[in-house]
């Protein structure tokens, strides 16, 4: 299982050996969206439920190459 802030305990520790893992394996935009992800999954960890959804809500289709106007 891939090693996430939803698999393991989400302290200060957790969250760099998961930027490192991304670092070292993804590149581009790739890992963009990894950091993404692990941000709002941190932010949600954290009770920022709310504010991820508006921010993925404003932001769908940007990963995706379908940036509103």
């Amino acid at each position: 299982m891939p090693i996430t802030l939803r698999t393991c305990q989400p302290t200060p520790e957790a969250a760099a050996l998961l930027a490192r893992d991304i670092t070292r394996t993804l590149s581009g935009h790739q890992m963009h969206k990894a950091f993404d992800k692990a941000s709002n999954d941190l932010l949600r960890n954290l009770g920022f439920g709310e504010f991820v959804e508006a921010f993925e809500l404003a932001t769908a289709g940007y990963h995706d190459g379908k940036v509103p106007e």
